[in-house]
């Protein structure tokens, strides 16, 4: 669940899951509720399959809504719903 705030740096995202996967997947849509001010507008037209490696939690967080931020900036994608599986290797 992700939940926005106001935040001396505009806004921020507030993310709570039960297991690491969810917090990952939440954290992409929180992202992307900031991106499109209402995601639930988004037609799904295709599944775009990311992998991110790392085993640090923290830095994986980083870098995955890095690449989901770089897949809406330079090739304009919306992404909408996300199924994350954080492994050993880092995340699909």
């Amino acid at each position: 669940m992700y939940e926005l705030f106001e935040h001396t740096a505009d806004l921020g995202v507030h993310v709570t899951a039960g297991s690491l996967d969810a917090l990952m997947a939440d954290a992409a849509a929180g992202l992307f509720a900031v991106i499109t001010g209402d995601p639930s507008r988004i037609t799904p037209t295709a599944v775009e399959r990311f992998v991110v490696a790392g085993h640090d939690p923290t830095w994986l967080l980083w870098d995955w809504l890095r690449e989901a931020h770089a897949a809406f900036e330079l090739r304009r994608m919306l992404l909408r719903d996300f199924d994350v599986a954080v492994g050993p290797a880092g995340l699909s």
